[in-house]
């Protein structure tokens, strides 16, 4: 089954404070309008970023929790991310799409077409599921590639700009 989540592991030079200290902008301001999501220390080694709302336009994250461990001057970033949200937030949107084309066909295709065959019905509700309950399975797929990106380039950018400061000192 594929799960709404996905877990890291990603070295990155800079210090647990800085690292910290941009997460928590970068989160805070992320979205239109910022304050989407809240920002914790549970412990000194550990950050948690959690959604406000249960969905969210643009990216959808449920849960962040960042595990830090310094080796050395280089963190290393074990991070995961949790979107059930938005995988609920798909299924409600597919199951009401189930819904109405179930009602549609059974009330007013039944009412103008009695003798529809059942071939007919095969098709129709053979699509209706793969929109239904498949696709929403391929959508996850391809938004954890999406959420993996992202990770990246938000790493990325702590790490860049903690390179661009050190090497103005």
């Amino acid at each position: 089954m594929i799960k709404p989540e996905v877990e890291e592991i990603v070295s990155i030079n800079c210090t647990k404070e800085f690292f910290k200290r941009k997460i928590e902008e970068i989160f805070k301001n992320l979205g239109k309008g910022g304050n989407h999501y809240k920002v914790e220390t549970p412990s000194p080694d550990t950050v948690k970023v959690t959604s406000k709302r249960f969905i969210y336009r643009k990216i959808n994250l449920s849960e962040i929790i960042f595990n830090i461990v310094d080796e050395n001057g280089k963190l290393k970033i074990h991070y995961r991310v949790n979107f059930f949200r938005w995988f609920l937030g798909l299924i409600f949107l597919s199951i009401t799409l189930l819904i109405s084309f179930a009602i549609f066909y059974f009330f007013f295709n039944n009412k103008y077409h009695p003798q529809m065959e059942t071939s007919h019905y095969v098709i129709i509700f053979g699509s209706i599921f793969f929109w239904a309950f498949i696709w929403p399975l391929i959508m996850t797929f391809f938004y954890k590639n999406m959420v993996k990106n992202f990770m990246q380039k938000v790493l990325g950018l702590i790490e860049a700009q903690y390179l661009i400061i050190q090497n103005k000192n």
